[in-house]
């Protein structure tokens, strides 16, 4: 009976834990794809920007 309640007692305390564990590896995973893709968009952007003059020039 005393491990049912403290299996009780613990289950709330390890899914608080869970819950803010879960969210911090969310909010790293989104700040870390969102750099990669911010970093992608910014050399690519650089890819269009040399092409587009590419293109003014020809014209």
């Amino acid at each position: 009976m005393k491990i049912i309640r403290f299996l009780k007692t613990d289950v709330k305390i390890i899914n608080s834990y869970f819950l803010i564990a879960v969210i911090l590896i969310i909010l790293i995973s989104v700040g870390y794809f969102s750099y990669a893709l911010f970093s992608f968009t910014k050399t690519s952007n650089n890819v269009i920007e040399g092409t587009v003059g590419e293109e003014q020039l020809e014209n």
